[in-house]
């Protein structure tokens, strides 16, 4: 029986709990908590595997993060962060 490497079994965890965040955020109308796991709940299952195959880079990523925050409505979230953690780098 072939099994799921442990990558990949990282990917579709995270994934599925995105997924049951957003689900538990629907239940408790908690927008917040819909917005963030909707943003990040694609990047697991299907972009972290394109860039681990090197089918993209992380600015790839990046610009996917920043597409699906204009959409639900969190890219001041997302923007706030980003320098926020850019900042603490420095």
């Amino acid at each position: 029986m072939k099994q799921l490497p442990e990558t990949n079994l990282v990917y579709e965890l995270m994934y599925l709990a995105f997924i049951d965040i957003r689900e538990e955020a629907v239940r408790t109308n908690n927008k917040v908590s819909y917005c963030l796991s909707d943003l990040f709940h694609g990047i697991p299952g299907i972009i972290l595997k394109q860039l681990e195959e090197g089918n993209i880079d992380y600015s790839k990523v990046m610009d996917a993060i920043r597409e699906k925050a204009k959409e639900n409505g969190s890219e001041k979230w997302l923007q706030h962060n980003i320098s926020e953690l850019r900042n603490n780098f420095q």
